[in-house]
């Protein structure tokens, strides 16, 4: 005997016969089984699809966060001013920067990696930064000066009358207010000092320390390293 799929054939009378006893619970069971199953393997796709998705999302996110970078990069080129905060210290209205006697050195560090260390009981300011560099006034006291060497570098460290302008440097810049007194010592770098009886521009030589006083109006150029600490009413080192 032939077997049809048709309703008309044999097993068209037995899927009738079949339907016929099954109770209507028992179908729907089915059905309902039968969407759950599908349901669970849509899930299973979508988790599997999932790792791709997230890689080309997180590939998008970086590329994202390189774009940005990039354009601060370009920003600080073109000329955005260098932040800068102030450790162990904190400064006030202006940029004022005052360090007790009794308090331990406050470092005022910059975008790009430099710094300025001003003593216990010195005062400053930072009057204004580039993408290059900063403006600084030793009102009185030590400020030790450490800068990054970028192209086209502008530091300035404004004592008194003097102006020290700074390169790819470590130095130590010393202002006694009371004595007018200016004291720079030179570690390694270019600096250029300028100012009364300085002229434009003293060029210094790492190593070297000079010492100018307007009381009496002399100039005292000598080779001194970096001290640890510094007596801003002592008389200078000797010139060798």
């Amino acid at each position: 005997m032939k077997l049809t799929a048709s309703g008309a054939g044999p097993l068209g009378i037995l899927g009738k016969l079949l339907r016929a006893a099954t109770p209507i619970a028992s179908l729907r069971q089915q059905q309902g089984r039968a969407r759950l199953v599908a349901s669970v393997r849509r899930t299973r796709r979508a988790w599997r699809a999932r790792p791709v998705l997230v890689a080309i999302t997180l590939a998008a996110v970086e590329a994202a966060a390189l774009f940005m970078v990039m354009r601060v990069r370009e920003g600080s080129a073109e000329g955005t001013p260098l932040a800068w905060h102030v450790e162990n210290g904190a400064a006030g209205a202006r940029g004022y920067v005052s360090v007790p006697v009794t308090a331990s050195t406050a470092r005022l560090v910059f975008g790009d990696g430099s710094d300025v260390a001003l003593s216990p009981g010195s005062r400053g300011r930072v009057t204004g930064t580039t993408s290059a560099g900063a403006r600084v006034v030793l009102e009185h006291g030590r400020a030790r000066v450490h800068v990054q060497p970028p192209d086209h570098a502008q530091w300035l460290i404004v004592a008194g009358p003097f102006a020290v302008r700074v390169e790819e440097t470590e130095s130590l810049v010393a202002w006694s207010a009371e004595a007018e007194t200016l004291d720079v010592w030179m570690r390694s770098g270019r600096v250029q000092v300028s100012g009364p009886m300085l002229g434009d521009a003293l060029s210094l030589a790492p190593g070297q320390h000079v010492r100018a006083r307007l009381g009496d109006g002399t100039v005292q150029i000598g080779e001194e390293d970096l001290p640890s600490s510094v007596d801003l009413g002592s008389e200078p080192c000797a010139a060798r």
